[in-house]
């Protein structure tokens, strides 16, 4: 009987730890069936960090300043100081001129001005005044004459009609009358004539005479002392159009000067983008070829007309020459921040996925993703700003999120972003 009960027990004994093995190794292949299906994931933690929308263009270099190079007057070129390729300073001489008929033209401007001042002198001085009010005097001593000698003939014709008097005292008297007529209408003329001569309006025009002699010497005087072509700004030779023995010309282009020390770039722009952009907007600039990047430029001139063929706007961006590596019509990669936000919440741009108009992160809340909608502000090359839709400090699945769903959102952080 003994035996038979310890026989039972034993069974029992047996069915209870092969029943409690076999639950144990049920949880422990749940769990590792569960550990399996998590998607492995890299994720991200949203902060608030500064950020600025970046838009890339490309332009070609420009010689920062650039000047053609004339001369004032037409002269035989004598010298050539300078050649293309030459670095020149401002005011270096780069050509010399013929001066000898620029000097003989200045000794003739010089000499129609003395003789117009000269003139103008004669015509208001103090000897001409003195002539007027001797004219005068005798004008008024012919007008006394003349006026003695009509009352004398008057006289003599009324006794001459009585026969109170000789044919001949007549005739005397008439011949006086006459001759103090004509001195008395000379007199009136050289009168005349001296007051024409000191008239305001003569004045004047002896005064204009003077200034435009003034003027042609000084002409004349600048001439001459522009004999020789100089560099107007500091920079390289770029062209010289002059060979020795050639006539210059007012106004023809001798030499190009390119100050390269700066570099212009001219970009077109869309009006979405164009009232971001105003002088003084940071930029960077890289050069491929030169084997130069983000260089740190500005925009200098910014275009408030749009092209009417193009329907874009034109920036010019400067940027400073830092090696001579950088050339004049070498091609850049312009890069305008257009605009800057500080402390706002960001993702990274591939944590963020698209579906039809809406985009969407998953976010991570334990060992599982939740998929949710998120509104999107200005973007830089890796972060875009989160106006809705994430909360500071919540992780954001990176890598991996193509391969959740909403039947399969466990999930396993294998690394940060």
């Amino acid at each position: 009987m003994e035996n038979k009960m310890r026989k039972l027990i034993s069974a029992l004994l047996i069915i209870i730890m092969a029943f409690t093995a076999s639950a144990c190794g049920k949880s422990e292949n749940t769990d590792a069936k569960s550990e399996a299906s998590a998607t492995n994931v890299t994720a991200y933690t949203a902060i608030k960090k500064d950020i600025s929308q970046d838009i890339t263009y490309t332009g070609e270099l420009k010689a920062g300043e650039t000047a053609s190079v004339t001369c004032m007057a037409s002269a035989k070129i004598v010298n050539i100081l300078a050649e293309v390729g030459d670095y020149v300073t401002k005011g270096t001489a780069l050509a010399t001129l013929d001066t000898q008929q620029l000097r003989l033209q200045y000794e003739q401007a010089k000499a129609a001005y003395n003789q117009a001042l000269a003139s103008f002198n004669s015509t208001t001085g103090g000897a001409t005044e003195q002539q007027k009010l001797s004219l005068e005097q005798s004008l008024s001593s012919a007008k006394i004459a003349y006026n003695t000698a009509l009352d004398n003939y008057n006289r003599e014709k009324s006794l001459f009609d009585i026969g109170a008097t000789s044919e001949l005292s007549l005739t005397n008297a008439k011949n006086a009358l006459d001759n103090a007529k004509l001195a008395l209408d000379t007199a009136q003329k050289n009168y005349d004539l001296t007051i024409s001569i000191v008239t305001p309006e003569t004045s004047e025009v002896a005064k204009a005479a003077v200034d435009s002699a003034k003027a042609a010497v000084a002409l004349a005087q600048t001439n001459l002392n522009n004999a020789s072509v100089i560099a107007p700004i500091s920079g390289y030779v770029a062209s010289r159009n002059i060979n020795k023995g050639q006539i210059a010309s007012p106004g023809v282009e001798l030499f190009s000067i390119k100050n390269t020390s700066s570099f212009n770039a001219e970009i077109s722009v869309t009006e979405s983008v164009i009232s971001s952009v105003k002088v003084g907007t940071p930029a960077l600039v890289s050069v491929k070829s030169a084997g130069l990047s983000e260089l740190l430029a500005s925009v200098s001139v910014v275009n408030p007309t749009k092209n009417p063929q193009t329907g874009l706007y034109t920036v010019r961006v400067t940027v400073e020459s830092v090696s001579d590596s950088l050339k004049e019509g070498m091609f850049a990669d312009i890069c305008l921040k257009t605009e800057e936000k500080e402390q706002v919440i960001c993702v990274p741009l591939e944590a963020i996925m698209q579906e039809n108009e809406e985009f969407y992160v998953y976010v991570i809340s334990g060992d599982t993703a939740e998929k949710r909608l998120v509104e999107t502000g200005i973007s830089d090359t890796e972060f875009t700003e989160i106006l809705s839709g994430v909360n500071e400090n919540e992780q954001i699945v990176v890598s991996g999120k193509e391969y959740i769903s909403e039947n399969n959102n466990q999930v396993k952080i294998t690394g940060e972003y």
